[in-house]
């Protein structure tokens, strides 16, 4: 069984530390964002949070979950599953992308981690790779998955202001660790 996992927001905190970094570089007040790709948020600190996003800022995220290494590592383990990352980052950042989950200590390796970038979609990789389960922090991947006939769960918190106006109309789970007990991953 495949099961694939998106990066940011899931494993890796990345969005409201970039955007808060991005608002101070701006000189503005940080305030959440109301929607995916920060419609609501300035043209400046917009730029400015994909700068950060194409640089080494990316890679200094906390886990979104303590236990994600102990349960990731488990899964990776077990001959049953197999574990594949596919992430809107770019192919240049898979490197980086190793070694901040190595620095976390998971033992993922570069051919695990798909960088979809902005050319190709996400559901044709998710497609690709034939994912019976797909966990992601964006509503449209979520979405796409459900209509293509895959199963999807879509990470929701405190972290995560971007979705929550998608909450209550997808699956959802307040992190990792909750989405792969549910469906039966870990324990």
């Amino acid at each position: 069984m495949i099961i694939s996992i998106d990066i940011d927001d899931v494993i890796f905190l990345t969005t409201v530390r970039l955007a808060k970094m991005a608002f101070k570089n701006c000189g503005k007040d940080y305030f959440p964002t109301r929607g995916w790709n920060f419609t609501n948020y300035p043209e400046d600190v917009r730029n400015e949070y994909w700068r950060l996003d194409s640089s080494e800022h990316l890679f200094a995220g906390g886990l979104c979950h303590k236990d994600i290494p102990y349960h990731l590592n488990g899964l990776l383990k077990n001959p049953h599953y197999r574990v594949v990352f596919i992430t809107g980052r770019e192919a240049s950042q898979i490197d980086g992308t190793v070694r901040q989950f190595r620095k976390h200590g998971m033992n993922v390796k570069k051919k695990m981690i798909h960088a979809v970038g902005k050319v190709k979609s996400k559901i044709d990789v998710i497609m690709d790779v034939n994912a019976l389960l797909h966990i992601d922090d964006a509503p449209r991947h979520v979405n796409d998955c459900i209509e293509h006939g895959i199963g999807a769960v879509l990470i929701t918190n405190d972290c995560t202001p971007q979705n929550h106006c998608s909450r209550g109309r997808l699956p959802e789970s307040p992190d990792l660790i909750h989405a792969l007990c549910a469906n039966g991953f870990a324990r």
